[in-house]
């Protein structure tokens, strides 16, 4: 959940969906079933494996997702009915990296979905890559002064060794505040 200054109440989560692929009908009917009775203005999507597009869903949320080079990553945005009006830009950098700007009463956001590679992954220049690209972004946002809300599976421990390091060096590169919590409003 993010407080403004404004007093807007904006509820912003991360999912990691997984093996599950969302392009499938009864997958994306699951999930919005999964939110019927959860507060969210957007679900930022790690692992969507879903081809890029965007998707207009039943109730008038939009899922803008992108999938360029892995068959399994893809990240994806959703966006809640009552701010589809109000997108206008997509950034796809990456299957890794998704960027939405809009508006909400005003307020200009720019939400990023990211999805790191986990330690293991064999090439060690993608999670390189993917801060660049996620950086980038965030300093575009900056200089449109839209406030930043990123989301994903960042696979790291913050605090906890280079990967945890690189992620409190972000942070704090960008004034962000760092939110997790395995609470989510729906089950996984």
């Amino acid at each position: 959940m993010v407080h403004t200054e404004s007093d807007i109440v904006f509820h912003a989560y991360a999912k990691n969906i997984r093996s599950i692929r969302l392009d499938s009908i009864e997958r994306m009917t699951q999930l919005l079933a999964e939110l019927e009775n959860v507060q969210w203005d957007i679900i930022l999507i790690s692992e969507s494996r879903t081809p890029s597009g965007m998707y207009r869903l039943d109730g008038g949320h939009v899922l803008y997702t992108v999938l360029m080079d892995d068959d399994f990553l893809g990240t994806g945005i959703l966006l809640n009915a009552k701010h589809a009006k109000s997108s206008n830009t997509v950034h796809n950098l990456s299957s890794r990296v998704l960027g939405l700007d809009f508006c909400v009463n005003g307020m200009k956001i720019r939400a990023v979905s990211v999805y790191v590679p986990y330690c293991g992954y064999i090439d060690v220049d993608v999670f390189d890559e993917t801060y660049d690209r996620l950086r980038y972004l965030c300093a575009a946002g900056r200089k449109q002064r839209r406030r930043l809300v990123i989301g994903g599976d960042f696979n790291s421990q913050v605090g906890v060794g280079e990967r945890g390091e690189c992620m409190d060096e972000f942070v704090r590169s960008f004034g962000l505040v760092l939110a997790n919590s395995s609470d989510t409003p729906w089950n996984d």
